[in-house]
């Protein structure tokens, strides 16, 4: 008689540990939020998170209090006011709710199902509230930034949950970030600065796996927020040290051209100067005759200086460059001949000059021009 009680007891042992193990396999082989609040006409999309082993197995959202009596609402992979689209390479699927009003509060149920009459679908529950001022909302439910950047989440609360606890939650691993700095695994830093009525959550130093789905959680109360990663921009590429406005120059015999050499603020005090190849000399700030009696002045600006060269003689023409500090800019001047004028082009430039004043003179005055 004692064996065979004994038998019955160790039985009994033996189911309620099965009975243990198989519901803590299920609580965590599909996850969601416990109580999601929205506001009245607006919409949400509600993250459920699967074991990798439901791949394939059909998913579907049920409405219901109780499991054994909820309505299924929608299959993965349909759209309309409902929409569940199934995502197997992230091994979760997303439920969209539209145009929300407070009939649609509840319960509901993410569930995958599992094809065996003699196994219930796997299954997680959560509570939706829909009401004209929800306790707990965000700015913003989709956030995107490039990696490195930094991104910004404001999450309010109304004054009932001011004395609630207030975190920053992720799914990659379900864990939460309170108000302080934190820094992630992937080395990117969330703060979180609570105002009055609401609290900021910043993300700095994006990684690509940063991205995903995140909640403001208030209490026992919680907001989804999905983060996408996005490449970042092509930047302008640095502009160069030194610099020329016109690689290539040109003018008369005996007038002048002019040079403007750009540096970079860190070559602000390196010394600038302008050079010329047929004696490899360098003229510095200030006013410098050439052998060929021509002059170069070299004037200096913000971030610039101006070289003039009057007086140009064709013995000028050739290579120079811009100098500043160990950075040159080569720039070739071209001297060309000087334009002559005839005498008759010089009398016809002359009645043409008078013809245009005779038409600017005022009547009753007299004009004295000199032929």
């Amino acid at each position: 008689m004692d064996s065979v009680v004994l038998f019955v007891f160790l039985l009994c042992i033996s189911v309620c540990v099965c009975v243990c193990v198989c519901l803590s396999a299920d609580s965590e082989s599909m996850r969601t939020l416990k109580h999601v609040a929205v506001k009245s006409g607006e919409s949400v999309t509600i993250p459920c998170f699967y074991n990798k082993s439901y791949k394939l197995n059909k998913k579907y959202w049920c409405h219901g209090y109780s499991w054994s009596s909820c309505t299924i609402v929608s299959y993965a992979n349909t759209y309309g006011s409902t929409s569940v689209i199934d995502h197997p390479t992230h091994n979760m699927f997303t439920v969209e709710l539209n145009r929300l009003n407070t009939d649609h509060s509840g319960w509901y149920w993410c569930a995958a199902e599992i094809g065996d009459q003699s196994v219930l679908d796997d299954k997680d529950y959560l509570y939706l509230t829909v009401s004209a001022a929800p306790a707990v909302s965000v700015l913003g439910s989709r956030v995107s930034g490039e990696e490195g950047s930094s991104v910004s989440v404001q999450c309010l609360y109304s004054a009932a949950y001011q004395n609630k606890q207030k975190q920053w939650c992720r799914s990659t691993d379900w864990s939460c970030y309170k108000v302080g700095r934190t820094y992630t695994s992937q080395n990117s830093v969330v703060w979180i600065r609570e105002w009055i009525g609401s609290f900021t959550v910043e993300m700095t130093g994006l990684k690509k796996n940063d991205a995903g789905w995140y909640w403001c959680s208030v209490g026992d109360v919680q907001v989804p927020v999905h983060l996408t990663v996005t490449d970042p921009s092509p930047k302008d590429p640095s502009p160069p040290a030194v610099s020329v406005l016109g690689s290539r120059v040109s003018g008369e015999e005996g007038s002048s051209v002019s040079v403007q050499c750009l540096y970079s603020a860190a070559y602000q005090n390196k010394q600038k100067q302008w050079c010329r190849s047929t004696d490899w000399s360098c003229y510095i700030v200030g006013r410098t005759y050439t052998s060929q009696n021509s002059a170069v002045w070299i004037r200096e600006g913000i971030r610039s200086f101006n070289v003039v060269m009057t007086g140009l003689k064709k013995s000028d023409a050739g290579w120079y460059w811009c100098s500043v500090g160990d950075v040159q800019v080569p720039v070739h001047l071209t001297v060309t001949n000087a334009l002559t004028v005839t005498p008759s082009e010089n009398l016809i430039n002359k009645i043409t000059s008078i013809r245009k004043m005779m038409t600017q003179t005022t009547p009753g005055t007299i004009s004295i021009i000199e032929l």
